[in-house]
């Protein structure tokens, strides 16, 4: 099941994998992830507190992998939510960075999809009322244009804007880590 949810996300580019060789020691790597974040990792829902910090990303460093976020800014509210995780593998004189870049939490998307079946019973309901009941065209298409609204203001705008967090938090990865 975890495995079709994953496909399924990666689909719809909710997550994305992105793989590294970088000339460097793994504890290089580590270290210079560690000098570019604040090591206290917690969820973007507390981001009211990265403002106590000057570093770039906010992250969790254990042996070879690590966890880490952007750093709340102003107006950067969507990038924030994105997170990624990594492994670092030393391969002789060479270091292999493996990340998977998530553009939201599980349980946001378990709500999206609960907001979405409650709005397809709404739209079903409401045909079946325009089918056997007098209500006119006028009245349908208003129901069905404030349906389309919700749907469009919680499911469609967050998946944008998630996209556009894995892409912000990919490029902001590798100005400051890779290609520093």
């Amino acid at each position: 099941m975890k495995k079709i949810f994953n496909s399924f996300l990666r689909k719809h580019g909710l997550t994305k994998d992105v793989s590294y060789e970088i000339n460097e020691t793994q504890e290089d790597i580590l270290q210079l992830i560690k000098k570019n974040s604040s090591e206290d990792y917690y969820s973007s829902i507390f981001s009211v507190f990265d403002f106590t910090t000057s570093k770039t990303f906010i992250s969790s460093i254990k042996k070879n992998h690590f966890k880490l976020r952007l750093k709340q800014k102003s107006f950067t509210l969507f990038k924030s939510i994105a997170y990624l995780e990594g492994v670092v593998v030393q391969k002789e004189n060479k270091s292999l960075v493996s990340i998977t870049i998530h553009g939201t939490r599980i349980m946001v998307i378990i709500m999206k999809g609960i907001i979405t079946i409650i709005l397809s019973l709404l739209f079903t309901l409401f045909t079946v009322a325009f089918l056997f009941s007098p209500m006119s065209v006028i009245e349908y298409l208003q129901n069905l244009f404030i349906i389309l609204l919700i749907a469009s203001i919680f499911i469609l705008v967050p998946a944008i804007m998630a996209r556009k967090g894995i892409k912000y938090l990919k490029e902001e990865f590798e100005h400051n880590i890779i290609n520093r």
